[in-house]
């Protein structure tokens, strides 16, 4: 396949220049260092962005309600609903050994409180 040479054109219809080759304009960021903004504002006069196309606003549609399952909730100083459960149930074990003392432990080092010290003394 052929490639280069010479191109056929319309005599006398003058072209368009290309638009997707406008740069943008230059924007520096706040410097870190003494002269980082001035290093951006070269660099991107020797190497201009080229233009973005606009970004195309779109609404969202609307959105049907779907309605949200009840659940059951008790009040806050209601009795447990599970009260033949302990309050660690359901703590997932680690592959690596580590068990639910330890999490809770390591939860007690990083917000110590009386009633997470009670939970671990009671699981010892």
């Amino acid at each position: 396949m052929p490639r280069g040479g010479r191109r056929n054109r319309t005599p006398g219809k003058n072209y368009t220049n290309r638009t997707d080759l406008q740069a943008q304009p230059v924007r520096t960021a706040p410097a870190r260092t003494y002269g980082d903004a001035t290093r951006h504002r070269e660099a991107q006069q020797a190497m201009p962005l080229a233009q973005q196309p606009p970004v195309p606003t779109v609404s969202p549609a609307p959105a049907s309600p779907s309605p949200a399952p009840e659940i059951p909730l008790g009040g806050l100083y209601d009795p447990s609903m599970r009260s033949d459960e302990s309050v660690t149930a359901g703590l997932d074990m680690s592959p690596a050994g580590v068990t639910e003392r330890d999490k809770l432990i390591a939860l007690y080092r990083r917000f110590p409180n009386d009633d997470l010290r009670r939970l671990i003394e009671r699981m010892s």
